[in-house]
């Protein structure tokens, strides 16, 4: 992996997306999140839906924050992401506290955030 450097509009664009992701997890319905890097984001947000449900949790929502990169562009990408945000007391705690990329060989993928919570109690009818 080529490490790319962040800064001038690249470093731009992650503060932005950072800003982003700030502002959706400050929410009161967001009790945890995750990042992460997909080729095919559309069928990793149907993997995350049917992960929680089994897990008794709710997806609460998924989306892309940049799309269209190369794996290098999207390994580093997410990286900046991990190590700005695992701090965070929502961010997701896996099995190991390290940043563990996934991507794959091909260009065209994107960097996600998605966030859930506990599943919502059944109202008596």
């Amino acid at each position: 992996m080529r490490i790319l450097p962040a800064t001038g509009r690249r470093l731009i664009r992650y503060n932005a997306s950072l800003r982003t992701v700030k502002d959706v997890i400050s929410s009161s319905k967001v009790e945890q999140f995750s990042t992460g890097i997909s080729a095919t984001p559309i069928a990793r947000r149907g993997t995350w839906r049917r992960w929680l449900a089994k897990q008794n949790l709710e997806m609460r929502g998924f989306v892309q924050l940049d799309w269209s990169l190369s794996r290098d562009e999207v390994l580093n990408y997410e990286r900046w992401l991990f190590e700005n945000l695992s701090a965070h007391r929502k961010y997701a705690k896996q099995a190991h506290d390290r940043h563990q990329p996934n991507a794959s060989q091909h260009d065209e993928q994107c960097v996600y955030l998605v966030w859930w919570g506990s599943m919502p109690e059944e109202l008596d009818a």
